[in-house]
């Protein structure tokens, strides 16, 4: 919001940084346990920083194994997440299942997303719901 805001970057610090990664963790340790299995659910910021996107992502894959990242469509501007700026390196590859979306590529501020899914369930598509519907 740089752009968009001067006060915004007046109040960016390491400090800031740090809380809003503990911040989002919470909430997706929150929104995580309301998931049934089976179940999608997307994250997304709308901030450059490592350790709000690949880094909040990489923690909480490593404390809930049962959770997996969906790779999404790509379209243009999208760019795979970026392992390499995590603390552990990403060495798996599976944070490139993750999107940046660079505000160079296109029309917007830049954003991040990542796409998990719980394990087990069915996902009930395609079923029917009660009462036939």
């Amino acid at each position: 919001m740089f752009r968009k805001d001067e006060e915004a970057a007046g109040q960016w610090s390491p400090g800031h940084v740090t809380l809003c990664a503990a911040r989002q963790a919470e909430i997706l340790e929150n929104a995580s346990a309301m998931l049934r299995p089976g179940g999608r659910m997307v994250y997304s910021t709308c901030t450059f920083s490592p350790e709000e996107n690949e880094g909040t992502i990489a923690r909480f894959l490593e404390s809930h194994p049962d959770f997996r990242l969906v790779r999404v469509k790509m379209y243009p501007g999208f760019a795979p997440g970026r392992p390499e700026w995590t603390s552990g390196g990403g060495a798996d590859g599976e944070l490139e299942k993750t999107v940046r979306l660079w505000p160079h590529r296109l029309e917007g501020e830049g954003h991040f997303l990542a796409l998990l899914e719980k394990a087990g369930g069915d996902t009930g598509c395609g079923r029917r719901m009660r009462g036939g519907r």
